[in-house]
């Protein structure tokens, strides 16, 4: 029989009559996290690039970049970029 872990508990003792039990999630599988752009973050799901969470779109559970996300679903962005006068950039 095998036994899969999903969910971790950690119960602490009491302090001051407080009750705290901290509850974990699901670990994330290192595999498809990466610290190639300087900070933890996914890895493209289609692509394979490595992102950060701030760049990071969520498609059907899956981290992907914004490349990949408009080549799969078709969007394309809402606005029109424009140049503004006066800050400096990069």
């Amino acid at each position: 029989m095998v036994v899969e872990l999903k969910w971790v508990f950690v119960c602490i003792p009491p302090r001051n009559n407080e009750m705290v039990c901290i509850q974990a999630g699901n670990m994330p599988d290192a595999s498809k996290l990466s610290t190639a752009s300087g900070q933890l973050g996914p890895i493209c799901a289609i692509t394979g690039k490595p992102l950060k969470f701030s760049e990071a779109i969520v498609l059907d559970d899956e981290y992907v970049c914004w490349e990949a996300y408009v080549e799969v679903t078709g969007a394309t962005p809402s606005t029109e970029g424009k140049d503004v006068g006066g800050l400096k950039l990069g």
